[in-house]
């Protein structure tokens, strides 16, 4: 069965993005878009599927480090709360 959101604040379309499970919510970092040209992408996003939603993550504090650089084909795991990203 497939879930589509329910709102319109969704990511883009995308490949070579990756994924990773956390508390119930899947994250998902990067990727490319392909359409004309190909364009690495470095958002991040959490859906929710309970209440079928999308949200973009942004950093917290501005003391946080940047988010990773654009990137697409890679890997990502959830560890002590954080998604590590290679």
């Amino acid at each position: 069965r497939s879930i589509s959101p329910s709102q319109k604040n969704a990511p883009s379309f995308r490949g070579g993005h990756s994924t990773a499970w956390l508390s119930g919510h899947l994250l998902v970092y990067g990727g490319a878009r392909c359409v004309p040209m190909c364009k690495c992408l470095d958002d991040a996003w959490l859906f929710n599927p309970g209440r079928r939603s999308w949200a973009q993550l942004q950093s917290a504090e501005e003391s946080e480090p940047a988010r990773p650089v654009a990137r697409y084909r890679h890997s990502s795991v959830v560890a002590d709360n954080k998604l590590l990203i290679f």
